[in-house]
């Protein structure tokens, strides 16, 4: 009985270390998953910034344009464009 309870406390050790394994892969696996939410959150995230930076530099060049054009009798832009139309309000409240 000595080698088969050998034998047998061996498996149980390949059977726990086997199961330890696919636990610690499926971990690595649903760490490198996010990962790679992460990265593509995050360079979606730099993108949105240059944009914004991009954004608040044009504001600064229209603002400080008009700023030296104010003085000399100049118009100032605006700084944010309606697209040359301005929003109709609707007249329903005469009813």
């Amino acid at each position: 009985m000595g080698l088969t309870g050998e034998l047998e406390e061996l498996r149980t050790h390949m059977e726990a270390a086997e199961r330890s394994r696919k636990a610690a892969e499926s971990e690595l696996h649903e760490a490198s998953d996010r990962v790679a939410e992460l990265t593509n959150a995050n360079s979606s995230l730099s993108t949105q910034k240059r944009k914004l930076e991009n954004d608040i530099q044009a504001m600064h060049v229209r603002a400080h344009q008009g700023c030296s054009g104010a003085g000399r009798g100049g118009r100032r832009p605006p700084l944010f464009s309606t697209g040359g139309t301005r929003p109709q309000l609707p007249l329903t409240f005469l009813d």
